[in-house]
């Protein structure tokens, strides 16, 4: 009988109330610094939502602006190696695409001279604006209103579906809105009605479904993401709150790190922020930019768990697709300022 069988037979139902924490083993937690020489630190305002290029020469960055009793936004985009600063969009001429507020709730470069805001209105409308890095110029918007990611593909459905066969389609779907990939498979909570809220793993390639851990059925909708490396599955809970922070490994979890957490049951989230095939750095996000708290850094390689302690109180954070820099958003005097620094060695 495999090790998944024996951890399925093993649980048993727990009642609500009942804290599935209790009785797990503790993980094993270290510590890391970041270790490379500060570049730079851009002050003097509320920044957020740093993206670095394709080719890691400049930084995109929003600022947070409030003009009477209505916030607005401004983005920028800074050369790194001449320090030139570019606005691209100024706080009036954001105005525009507010309802209530606007602000930017992501920066993506699609090529190495255009990049893509997310302006958020203060209500249920999004528009995405096209910039030209090199003019400044707006080349396209785009409006959505109470947009939301898009479905799961029919592909994943369908290898779920045959992975599980005793789920109902719209429950696997349900399953993977808040779920994550792993190198076999996905993590998956089903959150539908007269279902369990266990969190299982459905591994694609040998047809099983394991049970991880068996929830009560009030931590609807707790998965928060995680990831996996090597034969480890890393993985984030929320409830009530608080985030609980799970290591996986060889049919038994352990209890790694309880935080308190004001982001909210569906605001929560762990973060995959660089990959490599040595290492991974994700963000725990447990707090909401009014909060104005520490959302922790971690890393995770061959020789386990660690969090990163020298990050000042971290808002955000992102890495050039070299992992050679890395941007941190921290709290200093009640704003966001960003610390662009090389990341050397852990």
């Amino acid at each position: 009988m495999t090790a998944a069988v024996l951890l399925a037979l093993w649980l048993i139902a727990l009642p609500n109330g009942t804290d599935p924490m209790l009785g797990l083993p503790l993980a094993p937690v270290g510590e890391a610094t970041l270790s490379g020489k500060t570049l730079f630190v851009i002050r003097e305002g509320d920044f957020y939502s740093p993206a670095f290029s394709p080719d890691g020469r400049r930084l995109a960055y929003a600022r947070d602006v409030v003009v009477g009793d209505t916030e607005l936004t401004e983005v920028f985009v800074r050369d790194l190696a001449t320090g030139k600063e570019t606005k691209l969009l100024d706080a009036e001429a954001s105005r525009k695409y507010a309802a209530y507020a606007s602000f930017v709730t992501q920066i993506e470069w699609k090529e190495s001279d255009r990049l893509v805001a997310s302006i958020h209105d203060g209500d249920v409308g999004e528009t995405e604006v096209l910039f030209d890095a090199a003019s400044g110029r707006i080349l396209s918007e785009e409006h959505f209103e109470g947009a939301v990611g898009p479905p799961p593909d029919d592909l994943t459905l369908s290898r779920l579906a045959a992975t599980v066969p005793d789920w109902r389609r719209e429950v696997v779907e349900t399953a993977l809105i808040n779920g994550f990939q792993v190198d076999r498979g996905y993590v998956v909570q089903k959150n539908y009605h007269g279902e369990d809220h266990h969190i299982w793993y459905l591994d694609v390639e040998s047809k099983e479904a394991t049970r991880l851990l068996e929830l009560p059925d009030d931590w609807l909708y707790a998965l928060g993401g995680g990831v996996s490396f090597d034969s480890w599955i890393l993985f984030l809970l929320h409830h009530e709150g608080k985030a609980y922070l799970l290591w996986y490994q060889e049919g038994r979890v352990a209890l790694a790190r309880e935080f308190e957490a004001t982001a909210g049951q569906f605001y929560t989230s762990l973060e995959v922020k660089h990959r490599s095939p040595e290492r991974i750095f994700l963000a725990a996000r447990l707090h909401g930019a009014s909060a104005r708290r520490h959302n922790p850094l971690l890393l995770v390689d061959r020789s386990g768990l660690k969090i990163v302690k020298n990050t000042g109180e971290l808002y955000d954070v992102v890495f050039d697709s070299a992992g050679r820099l890395v941007c941190l958003v921290v709290w200093e005097n009640g704003e966001r300022h960003l610390v662009v620094q090389e990341l050397g060695q852990q």
